[in-house]
């Protein structure tokens, strides 16, 4: 695999298994165990990290979703908005995962609203330096 997956590319479960899979191919096959010790204890068991590289599981809510991401170096908060986004579509579609959507949506919400707070005092911050040189 030359890129990374792409998350807008997602549309349903299998595919959101898929690209995490592949994710994890990409950045180099991290071990169930790093992936452990890299999103801290109880975040993400080696045995439910290893049913997902498997292919036989996906994460069971957003906060696992996003240490495999983390773990597999998707860093960026962007980035995981877009995965997140990606979950919603899939699981939206899928009975069996449909009825918990709701914290799934409000992940993906504070995490767009961290994102754009940041990029706002990022803005801010840069346009008060150049008020500041102009003086």
């Amino acid at each position: 695999m030359r890129k990374a997956p792409d998350p807008t590319l997602i549309s349903d479960t299998a595919g959101f298994l898929k690209a995490l899979r592949h994710q994890h191919v990409w950045i180099g096959y991290p071990t169930p165990g790093e992936m452990e010790r890299m999103s801290g204890p109880g975040v993400l068991p080696r045995t439910t990290t290893r049913r997902i590289i498997d292919g036989d599981a996906l994460p069971v809510d957003p906060q696992q979703a996003v240490a495999f991401l983390k773990a597999c170096y998707v860093m960026d908060e962007t980035e995981l908005g877009l995965w997140l986004a990606a979950a919603v579509r899939s699981f939206r579609n899928d009975p069996t995962r449909s009825k918990n959507i709701g914290k799934w949506v409000k992940t993906h919400q504070v995490m767009i609203q961290e994102t754009e707070s940041k990029d706002l005092a990022t803005v801010t911050t840069l346009h008060s330096k150049e008020e500041n040189k102009a003086a």
